[in-house]
């Protein structure tokens, strides 16, 4: 069990451990604390963000040394200019490992000089350098020859280091062929129960109230609201396990209720404090008398009907957070109880439309509002990216060309797809049941019916015909610089800067960035899910709305860009 990891390390740690991670709640784990105290030198590294082999050489030493590189000094890792440039390979890599290992074993000299061998005697040696991999399935995708020897680390670079790999696959699946790597020691990271998912909720209570304890009483993280906080966690996990057990998701839920479900409350404690403070001075109020006694805890039959008022809130909450319709923030301020609320007062007569549809569903935006959310903060060139994904999704390859070819004088000629006549009644000339050739010979058979890009979907597409698109989309729509421009040197000068603009590194880290968003998807898969090459295919994620707004703001006709666009 995962619960007898810090005991191994704190003896004699192996050098290769697997942790089975399946629903991915390692950073749920109280004994992630305790291996991270008890460890000199611990680093816990996100597979996910090791995108390169330079950044997953530089996390591992600047963790394991507890640097920070700082931008008024330049950026520096860990040793600086005197061990050189350490994260170009792994040879590198590995004699910088030991010369941080051979650094901390000098800080220990140097601390048992200090403090005297009695007390070092009393504390546990820390005689190994523990790194923590999670999403190692990622590393294994991205940086495949970085695997085996990361397996091996401390075999190849002489250290005593602990590798401890945590991933939501098994190790059958992350093992690499002909035993290239050894056999590590396995863990398993049993589920969250429900006592272990609300004590993660309370801890992020007192958190927040840890942080706030020189503001004034009267606010939701009040230190004294743990007990009330604590009925509402076991209320909220109640209504919303069925639908998530993800402690973040539901924190983000509770992050979004709470101040609401509070909110009567400390309406109560706001209008007692008024009518003392008309009576006696404030100072010598606080003086007197205990914060127990001036802001006062509800009683039970308060906790139930504040449970029994908010609880039928809690699945509308759940089903516009969990797929980020809006913001925690944006929901709690549309579900807002009024100031007038008390809980003294029944909450049935105060409160009358807090379970009403027309509440909860004002927190959830309009189409048009995700739309300009989701394009909010974009840049002009990458709409006219998301704009050429889309016209390649939507657009057979063939008719690029027609589309978007231009004269020798810079003018674009495009040809759009004629409408189809409609077929006269009564078989006519355009009648599907007009015979072809003579006399009572046998029809012509019409192929199937081609369905619209409206029915099947966007189509995928390569980067090399989406980087084409967008440079002629570029050139087109960017007409005023052109115009303004003229001697026609200048001209071709600038269009030739705007062909060099699509092999740029920037615009393909751009169509990345699309991809994690998710307006863009990727369809093809290769060795690494980092590397894009001509032939990488995508589809374009982007709804016809979007495109029409998205069209709109460049000031750009989009029919006259789609070849059907009567069937869209």
């Amino acid at each position: 069990m995962f619960d007898h990891l810090p005991l191994l390390l704190s003896s004699s740690p192996p050098p290769l451990i697997h942790v089975h991670d399946p629903h991915d709640q390692l950073l749920y784990n109280s004994n992630l604390d305790v291996i991270r105290k008890a460890q000199r030198a611990f680093v816990l590294i996100d597979g996910v963000e090791c995108i390169s082999q330079r950044v997953l050489f530089s996390r591992i030493i600047n963790g394991l040394a507890n640097w920070a590189p700082n931008w008024e000094d330049g950026a520096e890792c860990w040793g600086g200019s005197a061990l050189g440039v350490w994260d170009s390979s792994f040879d590198a890599f590995a004699q910088a490992l030991k010369a941080l290992w051979r650094s901390i074993l000098d800080t220990e000299d140097d601390e048992e000089a200090d403090e005297g061998d009695t007390l070092m005697e009393s504390r546990p040696r820390k005689d190994a350098m523990v790194i923590m991999l999670k999403h190692t399935e990622s590393l294994k995708e991205v940086l495949p020859q970085l695997f085996v020897p990361f397996t091996r680390l401390s075999e190849l670079t002489g250290t005593p280091s602990c590798v401890i790999l945590v991933s939501q696959c098994s190790w059958t699946s992350l093992r690499p062929p002909l035993g290239a790597s050894p056999t590590p020691l396995f863990f398993n990271i049993p589920p969250l129960d429900s006592t272990q998912i609300i004590n993660h909720l309370v801890s992020l209570f007192q958190r927040a109230s840890a942080r706030r304890r020189s503001a004034k009483p009267i606010h939701p993280y009040n230190p004294r609201l743990k007990p009330l906080y604590e009925q509402f966690a076991q209320a909220l996990y109640a209504a919303c396990s069925p639908t998530t057990n993800d402690p973040a998701q539901l924190a983000y839920v509770a992050s979004a209720r709470w101040p609401g479900f509070v909110a009567p409350l400390l309406n109560d404690w706001t209008a007692e404090d008024a009518v003392r403070a008309e009576a006696m001075d404030v100072d010598q109020q606080e003086e007197d008398e205990d914060e127990s006694v001036l802001y006062p805890l509800p009683t039970n039959d308060g906790v139930l009907r504040l449970l029994h008022t908010f609880k039928p809130t809690f699945i509308p909450a759940i089903n516009a957070l969990l797929p980020r319709l809006t913001t925690a923030q944006a929901w709690a301020a549309a579900n807002e109880p009024p100031a007038t609320v008390r809980l003294s007062q029944p909450l049935s007569l105060s409160l009358p439309s807090i379970s009403s549809s027309s509440t909860l569903n004002a927190s959830v935006p309009s189409a048009i509002e995700l739309i300009e959310s989701r394009l909010r903060g974009l840049t002009r060139r990458t709409k006219i990216l998301l704009l050429a994904s889309y016209v390649a999704s939507f657009n057979p390859a063939r008719t690029d060309a027609r589309m978007f070819e231009r004269t020798t004088e810079g003018v674009a000629k495009r040809a759009r797809r004629k409408k189809r006549a409609a077929a006269p009644v009564g078989g006519g000339a355009g009648s599907p049941s007009k015979k072809v050739g003579g006399g009572g010979g046998p029809m012509k058979s019409m192929g199937p019916a081609k369905l619209s890009r409206a029915l099947t979907g966007p189509g995928a597409f390569p980067l090399d015909r989406l980087l084409a698109i967008y440079e002629a989309l570029l050139i087109e729509n960017v007409g005023d610089e052109l115009d303004a421009l003229d001697d026609d040197d200048a001209r071709n000068h600038m269009m030739n800067d705007w062909s060099k603009e699509v092999g740029r590194v920037q615009l393909v880290g751009t169509v990345a960035q699309l991809v994690q968003t998710q307006l863009l998807q990727r369809t093809s898969t290769s060795i690494s899910n980092e590397a894009y090459d001509g032939s990488t295919q995508f589809k374009s994620n982007v709804s016809y709305d979007m495109a029409v707004r998205i069209a709109k703001s460049l000031k750009v006709e989009l029919g006259d860009i789609l070849w059907d666009v009567e069937r869209l």
